[in-house]
């Protein structure tokens, strides 16, 4: 019994791990679109 409590405390701080990791990677995404957006703006008042 004592193992079964121990196995699903440990997948819920798995859980939560992935789940803040997803959090973190779409941060990162944001910020990179972010960027893509500054260069493409710059590029288009380069050309223009």
């Amino acid at each position: 019994m004592m193992w079964f409590i121990i196995a699903i405390i440990l997948l819920v701080i798995l859980l939560f791990g992935v789940m803040l990791q997803a959090e973190q990677l779409k941060g990162e995404v944001k910020v990179k679109e972010r960027e893509i957006e500054i260069l493409r703006s710059r590029l288009r008042h380069f050309e223009g």
